[in-house]
């Protein structure tokens, strides 16, 4: 097809899990510079508030500004029914969880999520890419994404 002015234009649209990538789309995640012992990928957000919150040494009211923001993600964002690109029952969960760069309010709860648990001396930084793996889950505000080997 031909667009006005003579350039192509293409279709775009939704692409279904189990694709490997998305036309132009950037996937956002909020990481620790500490690797988990078990897979050697940065912990996620979620993982290092799980532990700043654990922890006797953090002060209760991070801890409870902290529980705020994860209460809202409890309402707000469903948890990814898949993890893995196998169908065989208790599969070892490989894929990593990516917001949707349109999914703003999440992103900016993520963000201070992320300030918060860093006031721990857990530092998370943001990390985008347009090709995060193999997509084996999707909702309007995420992706769970199995990566790509190097």
């Amino acid at each position: 097809m031909r667009a006005a002015g003579g350039g192509k234009k293409f279709k775009t649209g939704m692409v279904e899990p189990g694709t490997s990538c998305e036309l132009s789309a950037l996937y956002i995640r909020f990481v620790s510079s500490f690797p988990d012992p078990d897979t050697g990928r940065p912990f996620g957000v979620f993982q290092a508030s799980d532990m700043v919150c654990n922890d006797p040494r953090t002060p209760q009211f991070l801890i409870d500004l902290i529980q705020e923001q994860r209460d809202w993600f409890k309402v707000n964002l469903k948890k990814p029914h898949r993890f893995t690109r196998s169908r065989h029952p208790f599969p070892q969960p490989l894929a990593l969880s990516w917001f949707l760069s349109a999914a703003h309010e999440h992103i900016e709860r993520a963000r201070t999520m992320a300030a918060l648990v860093g006031e721990q001396t857990f530092p998370i930084v943001m990390v985008t890419s347009v090709k995060p793996g193999m997509i084996v889950y999707r909702d309007p505000f995420q992706i769970a994404a199995v990566p790509f080997r190097n």
